[in-house]
């Protein structure tokens, strides 16, 4: 039932009732069991998949990763292989869903060399998507923590250990603390460190030795959630970051889903909407972007390759960043990117079908940075819309995005969309049409055509609280959802006190 040559078995976090689990076996067959009735029953599945023929060798570790409110799971193993040198050893991403086991293939397979032999892999304790392994290095006597993310090769080390490594695991302390727990192989000493997860750009304050007058700015870090801060600019600092005295870049990027939505951010499930502003360690806001891309979606940058980036920026793209954008589209890491510049040099001109290149009125822009709050005028309108009228006060986490300051049937072509605030390419060319289609009529016909516009403009208006409306009430239901998953654990934990 278990295969031949067993030598590994793990079990996972199980999210369904009090006393199940799920256990993998490991040998020449990677096979999935049920624990039920408080441990006393174990019960074959029909999940099961033959190991690759080339990791017969021997299993080094296994893993299992799974997500809460998710059938879908992932068995990651590192195995020996028949081959010598540049791929000696071999980790495999076995993908699952209910009790159906796919075999490894494409991106699911990493090859490592001699020098790398995968000991341990781990998955956090607290997020069991974030995946890690330490590799021993036999040459040097050493071990190295690397993050282990499928279908890419492993990055520079998180650390370094001066001694190989045996064993591992990670403990979760209070306060969201994350400790590492590793035997020396040498001397059998088990050490402890502390893991600290960095914010990135996001965490970073910019510095701007060039301009001083751009102190002023706050948030002044080189990365600001528009979903967390009140990110505008006052119209003085506006003018000097359009001005072409200004050497830093500024930009506003929107990452959105296929179907068009806002994407959300895996972790805190706010919409991915950022200023971004380049400094003197780094002026590339490109390279900020993608940086933060990949933080804030390390654990799901699967669904990155179904989503558009779009930015506007104060300058011409950097050439570094135009580079990996490039690279992240070849990757297919990201399915589409549209940049819109109020200044472009002529080498940037260039795109693709999944590139858009092209300028923007630096007006334009500038309303995307100087929009006021609606508390401060008597429309409810501009970056941020409060939850409802009553709250006098408003944490970061309720700003909603509204619709812009200025009124589209004056100026359609600066009219942004109210969900990335950036205008998209259709627009520019649907108001050429409008433009020419209008200047060739008479009299009456222009009058009529402004009282359609002016129709047109109020439906807009109208259809712009409701978006917000929608948008509240899905927040509502996330909220609800995830106190519900709180209140379940909660009460497990109450139910397994009063059985001890």
């Amino acid at each position: 039932m278990l295969g031949k040559g067993l030598s590994h078995i793990v079990s996972c976090i199980w999210t369904g009732q009090q006393g199940e689990a799920d256990v993998f076996v490991c040998g020449n067959i990677l096979r999935k069991l049920k624990v039920e009735d408080n441990g006393s029953v174990l019960k074959p599945t029909s999940g099961r998949v033959p190991v690759p023929p080339e990791c017969m060798d021997g299993t080094i570790s296994i893993c299992v990763a799974t997500s809460a409110n998710k059938k879908g799971f992932s068995v990651i193993s590192s195995f020996r292989t028949k081959s010598a040198g540049k791929n000696k050893y071999q980790i495999n991403w076995f993908q699952g869903r209910n009790d159906d086991i796919s075999v490894p293939s494409g991106k699911a397979s990493l090859k490592l060399s001699e020098d790398q032999e995968p000991a341990v892999i781990l998955a956090d304790p607290r997020d069991a998507r974030a995946i890690y392994v330490i590799c021993n290095n036999s040459s040097d006597q050493t071990a190295s923590l690397h993050k282990l993310v499928r279908g890419r090769k492993l990055e520079e080390p998180i650390s370094t250990f001066p001694f190989q490594v045996s064993e591992a695991v990670f403990v979760a302390g209070a306060d969201k603390n994350l400790f590492l727990l590793v035997l020396d192989s040498s001397s059998l000493n088990m050490k402890v460190f502390h893991l600290m997860k960095t914010e990135g750009f996001r965490g970073q304050q910019a510095a701007w030795s060039a301009c001083n007058e751009l102190q002023g700015i706050v948030p002044s870090y080189h990365a600001v959630s528009c979903a967390q801060h009140r990110w505008q600019l006052q119209p003085a600092l506006a003018d000097i970051v359009l001005s072409y005295r200004c050497p830093y870049q500024l930009g506003l990027a929107t990452l959105l889903t296929g179907s068009g939505d806002i994407a959300t951010e895996p972790e805190s499930g706010l919409h991915y909407r950022l200023r971004v502003m380049g400094g003197d360690q780094q002026n590339d806001v490109i390279l900020i972007v993608l940086d933060d891309l990949e933080r804030s979606f390390e654990s799901e940058e699967d669904v990155l390759s179904s989503m558009t980036l779009k930015m506007c920026m104060n300058s011409s793209p950097g050439r570094e960043g135009m580079s990996q954008l490039s690279a992240w589209l070849m990757a297919g890491r990201l399915a589409s990117v549209d940049i819109q510049c109020t200044r472009l040099e002529p080498e940037c001109m260039s795109g693709s079908d999944r590139m858009v290149v092209q300028t923007v009125s630096p007006d334009t822009f500038r309303s995307f940075l100087v929009d006021q709050d609606w508390s401060q005028r008597s429309k409810r309108e501009g970056t941020f819309v409060l939850d409802s009228p009553e709250t006098p006060t408003a944490t970061p986490a309720s700003f909603r995005s509204s619709t812009p300051l200025k009124k589209p049937s004056l100026e359609p072509q600066s009219r942004p969309s109210s969900r990335s605030r950036i205008p998209s390419t259709k627009m520019n060319k649907s108001f050429s049409l409008e433009s020419s289609y209008t200047n060739g009529m008479n009299g009456s016909t222009s009058l009529a055509s402004e009282d359609l516009l002016a129709a047109i403009s109020q439906v807009e208006e109208t259809i712009s609280p409701l978006a917000r409306a929608n948008c509240q009430i899905r927040d509502s239901l996330a909220t609800l959802e995830r106190n519900l998953i709180l209140l379940k654990t909660a009460s497990g934990n109450c139910a397994e006190m009063n059985i001890g």
